[in-house]
């Protein structure tokens, strides 16, 4: 937590930040803590469950084939997600 002073400052940047840019001041205020989407977690988790597996029954290689396919899938399903 801060102490008076420090909440203070804050403010002013804050108010600062609002007065020279009213339009992302407003976004800001209104936006929430990032969310990862359900799609994403879902890809995390078979990731996560499916690499050492396919590390052990077919290899360094198909593990980093899988790697490489998880890292292109990724950004698309998060691209997808923020736009909808």
């Amino acid at each position: 937590m801060l102490d008076d002073r420090d909440r203070r400052v804050c403010q002013q940047i804050e108010d600062r930040l609002a007065a020279d840019d009213p339009a992302f001041a407003s976004r800001m205020r209104a936006a929430g803590p990032p969310r990862l989407s359900p799609a994403a977690l879902a890809l995390c988790a078979i990731w996560y469950i499916v690499t050492p597996i396919l590390a052990l029954l077919a290899g360094r290689t198909a593990a980093l084939v899988w790697l490489a396919v998880f890292l292109i899938a990724m950004p698309v399903v998060l691209r997808r997600t923020r736009q909808s």
